[in-house]
C-alpha cells in the first residue's frame, strides 16, 4: 500500500513538472510576439541587449538582476518599514 502511494505521488510529480514546463515555454512563446513600448525600451536600455537570441538575453537579464537587487532590497525594506512605522 506504502509503495503504491509512492508511485501515485511520483507520477503526480512528474505530470505537474511537465504541466509547468509547458505553461512556461508557451508563455515564452508567447512573449515572442510581444511588442516593445514605453518602459520596456527603457529596460532594455537598462540590460542594454537588443536584437539578440533569448537565451542571451536572458543572460543579460539576469546579470542585471544581480547588479539592482540589493538596491531594489534596500527600497522594498524602507518602503515597508516606513508603512508600518506610520500605520501603527
Amino acid at each position: 500500500m506504502v509503495k503504491r502511494q509512492l508511485q501515485v505521488k511520483s507520477i503526480i510529480l512528474v505530470l505537474s513538472i511537465l504541466a509547468l514546463i509547458y505553461m512556461i515555454l508557451n508563455m515564452v512563446h508567447a512573449a515572442s510576439f510581444s511588442v516593445l513600448i514605453a518602459d520596456d525600451f527603457s529596460h532594455g536600455v537598462g540590460v542594454g541587449k537588443f536584437h539578440v537570441s533569448f537565451g542571451e538575453y536572458l543572460v543579460a537579464s539576469f546579470k542585471y538582476a544581480k547588479k539592482r537587487v540589493p538596491r531594489v532590497a534596500r527600497n522594498i525594506f524602507l518602503n515597508v518599514y516606513t508603512s508600518a512605522t506610520i500605520s501603527n
